[in-house]
């Protein structure tokens, strides 16, 4: 396979996660996630965004995600309630929060969070 790609150094600041706040636990019928994109370097051009909630739990190999992309003006995502349903079952499942910002060159930043839901 032959191929190119132009590198950059444009690499974009990441993502605030404002809500949810780390370590509070989360109500699964009412999770919505807030951003800001932060303040970008001159000359960093945001283009996208991406979202990325995961459930995990190695120990029964179950992985279930939800995963929106959206425009660079985008600063929440509701999650909805029914992809929590199938984790009855799971105590040990981990759950984590992705935010993405792309930048035009395809360079992206990420920022994490792990969750946890209220009883």
């Amino acid at each position: 396979m032959i191929g190119s790609a132009e590198l950059t150094h444009a690499i974009p600041n990441g993502p605030v996660i404002l809500s949810p706040v780390d370590q509070v636990p989360l109500d699964p019928d009412d999770l919505v996630i807030r951003w800001n994109s932060g303040s970008q370097p001159d000359g960093i051009d945001i283009v996208s965004q991406q979202v990325v909630v995961e459930i995990e739990d190695e120990s029964v190999g179950f992985l279930r995600v939800f995963d929106v992309e959206l425009g660079p003006e985008a600063t929440t995502v509701s999650v909805p309630s029914t992809f929590f349903d199938a984790i009855d079952g799971l105590p040990d499942a981990e759950m984590k929060i992705e935010v993405l910002v792309k930048e035009a060159s395809g360079n992206q930043t990420t920022t994490e969070r792990g969750f946890e839901l209220a009883e």
